[in-house]
């Protein structure tokens, strides 16, 4: 800013624009000093992929009033935020220090250990407060997910919904019974059924594509259902590459 110009102008704006600048120089603020932007930031109970748990809710602290969740709180950018989750019980750990939210960012809390850990998500704020899942308890909560938007779709054929679902139901079985194969001690059977369950959705997430080719499934719905798909992917190469943890 040229102040000598801004002094010409107008000496009251120009000494009052002097003043300001003086303060702001003085104490180091560079950020704009009047303007503060408000977002919303969405407050979920989730498993590890970020999918919703049920029953779940935020509060302030133990004991204060429960916000079921996803709750919706209104802050500045750039607040300090210090809330928690319940969940079946349970209350999540809080971070040795407030977390600063910023819009375009998803931050993920582990509810148990309290570490944190952000994405960038542009158009998207959101703090996911994460209790751990069973491998099990995931593939469920991602069959619900996605067996709750294929159960909207209208346009099926009899026995077309059913043959996305059973595929559905094939691969939580498989990570099942992965999981417990795994715990006997057969890490290479364990292995070879999460092979399975991956395959499986693979043909899944093939069959989807077809119907939203072919206009069955709208873009927006095909699109919800096939990421969801693919974060069980996903996670199940984590599977295999930890063993199983």
């Amino acid at each position: 800013m040229n102040i000598e110009k801004v002094a010409k102008a107008c000496p009251i704006m120009g000494i009052f624009s002097i003043f300001i600048i003086s303060v702001a120089i003085i104490f180091g603020i560079t950020a704009p000093i009047f303007a503060e932007e408000i977002i919303q930031v969405t407050y979920d109970t989730t498993d590890q992929l970020g999918q919703h748990l049920e029953g779940g809710y935020i509060r302030h602290e133990v004991g204060g009033t429960p916000f079921a969740s996803p709750a919706i709180f209104t802050v500045a950018n750039g607040a300090n935020s210090s809330l928690i989750g319940e969940w079946g019980g349970v209350y999540s750990a809080r971070p040795a220090s407030s977390i600063t939210v910023f819009k375009d960012t998803t931050y993920w809390i582990d509810a148990l250990t309290a570490n944190v850990r952000t994405e960038s998500t542009p158009g998207v704020n959101k703090v996911n407060i994460v209790f751990e899942q069973s491998p099990a308890e995931v593939a469920t909560n991602t069959q619900n997910i996605i067996t709750n938007e294929i159960t909207s779709v209208t346009t099926f054929q009899s026995g077309e919904q059913n043959s996305l679902t059973t595929k559905l139901d094939v691969t939580k079985d498989k990570i099942a019974e992965a999981t417990r194969i795994y715990e006997a001690g057969n890490i290479n059977k364990a292995i070879s059924l999460l092979n399975t369950a991956q395959k499986t959705l693979s043909a899944f997430i093939n069959e989807a594509q077809a119907k939203i080719n072919s206009g069955q499934i709208t873009q927006d719905v095909g699109a919800g259902i096939i990421a969801s798909a693919n974060e069980l992917i996903g996670y199940i190469e984590e599977l295999k590459s930890a063993r199983l943890g």
